[in-house]
């Protein structure tokens, strides 16, 4: 499972960084104490296209120095409409092996891990996600950043 995790995030990362720009694109730096229960982050988007697929992807900058290969989120979605969802997520940083996922250096780590693949939003307006750090420890240490990003699907051809 974490290999068929490891080549989506790949393949996501490969798609990306040959100089697109995403739809929408927000990042929240962390203080230096540390993600605490209490630090929500909150992000709004517009969607104005129906029909359009998007993917959507949460970047992740953390320490080298980590002491988890995974932590757990809470994510609260809010609709246009009003309606809510709410989902607790492991945001998985490395491979068994120890190695971690992303790009790092001796200062910091950086992934993106993918959210959801292909999904279309049934509704015109404003959606609001907002993540809860919902580890065992109140504070973790090491998390530098969370962004979110969405990225518009390329059309594809409905008559191949």
């Amino acid at each position: 499972m974490k290999q068929l995790f490891f080549l989506s995030w790949a393949a996501i990362f490969l798609l990306y960084s040959c100089g697109e720009t995403p739809y929408y694109a927000e990042y929240r730096s962390l203080p230096d104490s540390g993600w605490t229960y209490a630090d929500s982050i909150p992000f709004s988007f517009e969607v104005k296209d129906t029909s359009k697929a998007y993917d959507l992807l949460l970047r992740l900058d953390h320490s080298p120095d980590f002491p988890y290969s995974n932590f757990y989120v809470q994510i609260h979605t809010r609709y246009p409409d009003g309606k809510s969802l709410k989902q607790v997520l492991s945001l998985e940083l490395a491979a068994k092996s120890g190695l971690w996922f992303g790009r790092c250096n001796r200062k910091r780590c950086s992934l993106s891990l993918p959210l959801q693949e292909q999904v279309h939003f049934n509704q015109t307006g404003t959606y609001h996600i907002t993540l809860e750090q919902y580890s065992r420890k109140d504070t973790l240490t090491g998390v530098f950043g969370v962004g979110l990003e969405l990225w518009e699907r390329e059309e594809q051809d409905s008559r191949n």
